[in-house]
Formats: structure tokens, sequence, C-alpha cells
């Protein structure tokens, strides 16, 4: 069974991905279609986000105007269900530092380049959802994971359960993957209470 959404599921855009995965981690619900379509509907330049080719370098590659999708696709998925709260991380740099900020309450996304235990050399956002301290890990709810796996033979697709979080991933990274977070691209997204 699957538990982490996928590009596809909706359209393309990992950046919408990446926050409709924090919002289902966190809550336990996944957002309704029409909570989607709002917030979708309310986007500036939403048609960045549908484009193979495009995604979210064009207008959001930074900036208000990333600020500005997390917070109408939060406060969209958050109108037709539980709420969850987010904030702007711009200081952090490091995967390890992001881990920091996970916990059972909150999730991190950000957007990265580079490559992934399942991902190679991609520029791409994710939701980050459990880390270890030792050896040093950090597990990802990734969009496009299952979708690199069906493209490459004898691959198949898995989910982990991490227990003591009550939630799933399906790639991670380590010291060993050459990947570097985008500046000023990390969010905290988390459930009050």
């Amino acid at each position: 069974m699957r538990h982490i959404l996928t590009q596809g599921d909706y359209d393309g855009a990992c950046f919408l991905y990446a926050l409709a995965n924090a919002y289902k981690i966190i809550t336990g619900k996944t957002p309704p279609c029409t909570a989607w379509d709002s917030g979708v509907k309310a986007l500036k330049h939403a048609d960045d986000f549908l484009g193979c080719c495009i995604g979210t370098t064009r207008h959001f590659s930074s900036g208000p105007q990333t600020l500005r999708v997390v917070a109408i696709m939060i406060e969209a998925f958050s109108s037709k269900g539980p709420r969850v709260c987010w904030e702007h991380l711009p200081a952090v740099t490091a995967i390890t530092e992001a881990a920091s900020f996970i916990d059972r309450q909150a999730v991190v996304i950000f957007r990265y380049k580079g490559a992934t235990a399942h991902i190679v050399d991609t520029d791409h956002w994710v939701c980050a959802v459990a880390s270890n301290p030792k050896p040093f890990r950090l597990h990802l709810a990734c969009s496009y994971r299952r979708l690199q796996d069906d493209r490459v033979q004898n691959k198949r697709y898995r989910e982990q359960y991490h227990q003591e979080l009550g939630r799933y991933s399906n790639n991670w990274v380590d010291s060993r993957h050459p990947m570097r977070i985008i500046s000023r691209s990390v969010f905290r997204i988390w459930k009050p209470g």
C-alpha cells in the first residue's frame, strides 16, 4: 500500500507535493482535491507548476513568491481539514540542521540539488519526515521516487515506516550523497497543540 503522495496524483509539481505530503504526514489526512484546486487557483503563475520542464524555477525559485505559495497552499489544506502552521527557516542550509526541526508534531520541506539514495542528480523539493543521529540519515517523503523506480528495471518501490513518529518515508540522504539545500528554501510545517 502506498502512503506517500506522488507527482501525478494531482499534477506534476514537486513543491506543491512536498507541501501536500507535509500536511498529510502531520495530520494523518490527505488534502481533499477541492482544497488542492482552491490553492492552485489562488496561485499567481500556477502554470509554472504544471509544465514538466518548468517546475518551480521560473517565478518561484526563492523569495516572497515562494513564501506566498506556502501560505496559500497551507491555508487551502487547513480550510478543509485540520489546521497546520508554517514558518520559513531562511538561515538553515545543512541537512543536519534541517533534521533538528523534525519532531512528533513537525516536518521540514526544502529544495535541494544533488543526489539521494534513490534519485540521481536532480533539482527537487521534498518533505523530511524523520532522522537517525548516528550514523546520520535524513528520511524523506519524495514525490518523484516512485516515478523514478518505475523507469528502472528490477527496482521495487518501498516505503519505510518510522514507528517512533508514526509516519512513512520512501527515500533518504546521508553523508554519502552529494546534496545541498538551496538557499532560503527550508520551511517547518507543524500541527499546533
